[in-house]
Order: C-alpha cells, then structure tokens, then sequence
C-alpha cells in the first residue's frame, strides 16, 4: 500500500530577540573553527541575503546558529537564526514509499559533508543596509559541537531537546484523545497556548505543535482506506521514528577549540 507523504516545512528557525527573551551572554569562548561564511550577496528584488556556509572541519555538519545583526532605515537588530538538517532526515522518512519519492529526495538538502557548503536565504527589511553574520554554533554527526559561548552550545542542545518535548506533547494528546478531531483541537489549543508565553528558553518547538496539527487534518488523505483508529496508530508510530532521529543526535558533546 502507497501512502501520500504528509508534507511539513523543512524551513530556517529565525528568533528574534523580542520572541524569546536569551539568557544573559556567558563567557566567550574559542570561535568556531569548523564553519565559515564564506560570502554573502544581497538581492533587491527578493529582499534576501543569500549567505554560504563553508563546513571548514573534518566531519560533516548537522545544525548550526547564525548571530544575525541586520542594519537597516532604524538602525541595527538582531537575531538568531538555527537551521537543523536533522529536519531533512525526518522529510525523507516521511517520504519513504510514497509515489513521489525519488522526485522529493532530489530537493532535499542532507548535512553539509567535509569542505561542502550550503546556501542559506534570510530575508530582510526593505530599508536594508547591510549584514554582519558569525556562526554562533555548529553541531557535527559525531553528536560533538563547537560554540561561541556556553549559551549557543546551550541553545543548540535546547533545539532539538524541545522538538523532542513538543513531539512527546502531541503523542500524549493523541493517546489521551478520544478522536482525530478531538487530539486536533487539543494540540491547537496547547499551540495557540505556546504563542501567547513569553519564553526565556526553548523549551517547546511551537513549529513542531503547528506540523503535528496540519498532519492531522490530513490524516484522513494521507491514510485513506483505514480507520480513523489505524490511521492514528500508524501516524503514531511516524512521530516515535521522527522522535528517535532528534533523540540520536540531542546529546551533543561541546568541544573548544585549542
């Protein structure tokens, strides 16, 4: 039997410093020494900055955070912006034996290997000027990790430990839900919950509440033909594979450079 893959954003996580209030900065440590940027170019018409990551170690690179001070009309501001590869993985498993999914595999972007880059898009203000970027931390598929400070290492770490959370939430309101519209309504009233908080740490993936919402409002297309109790269990057992991959890799180990 085909599954139609239940689709979700594999997208950049941006957070700005008024969403969520950061910790005061701790000490500094050694600069990251396994990613550079490279360049970055600025294109008017899409208000972008297209910035290059260039994996400078000897291990391929999984996650990493970007210090992103934006200078624009109002003078400068910043934010934080985490994207996390172990999202693709997760895509990919979501895929697997659907009839699209050579075409899928051909778009998605796995870590970034030994002296490859990636290309990141961050969108910016129409009054911009320019950009200053530092890589603030970056995680390796070994499970270890440079950082700039303990709180980025810290912040890394917290990223996927909150998809873990956010993912073990909407499992818990599901098996304590009579009905798919029932577990719906529920994890949308702990998402529309999530937003109104002001957090001063990441410990909830509200992006993750949202997803597991969209999923099951298509549900009932992705698994046509089985009860809504099958169609449940079966979605179940999707998000316990999703929860094992960040899991595997959330234990990071923080190394400093010498």
């Amino acid at each position: 039997m085909r599954f139609e893959p239940l689709l979700f954003a594999v997208g950049l996580l941006v957070i700005h410093l008024g969403h969520i209030v950061w910790p005061i900065p701790q000490a500094r440590l050694a600069p990251v020494t396994g990613a550079v940027i490279q360049h970055w170019i600025y294109d008017a018409p899409t208000r972008t900055v297209n910035v290059r990551i260039l994996n400078t170690g000897n291990k391929p690179i999984t996650a990493y955070i970007l210090d992103v001070v934006e200078t624009n009309a109002d003078g400068p501001s910043e934010s934080h912006a985490l994207r996390d590869f172990l999202n693709n993985t997760v895509f990919l498993e979501r895929i697997k034996g659907t009839a699209n999914e050579e075409s899928l595999k051909k778009h998605v972007t796995g870590p970034i290997p030994v002296s490859g880059s990636y290309d990141e898009k961050l969108t910016v203000s129409k009054t911009f000027k320019t950009i200053d970027l530092t890589v603030e931390a970056v995680a390796f598929s070994d499970k270890t990790a440079e950082a700039v400070s303990t709180e980025a290492f810290g912040q890394l770490v917290a990223s996927r430990k909150s998809t873990i959370a956010s993912i073990d939430k909407g499992l818990e309101v599901i098996n304590a839900s009579g009905t798919l519209a029932e577990a719906t309504a529920n994890i949308q009233k702990a998402y529309d919950a999530d937003q109104a908080t002001t957090h001063t740490s990441l410990d909830t993936n509200p992006g993750e509440l949202l997803s597991i919402v969209n999923d099951l409002k298509q549900l009932p297309n992705r698994f046509a033909g089985l009860s809504e109790k099958d169609a449940l269990a079966n979605y179940v057992a999707l998000k316990q594979r999703e929860r094992s991959i960040f899991a595997a890799q959330a234990d990071l180990t923080l190394e400093v450079a010498q």
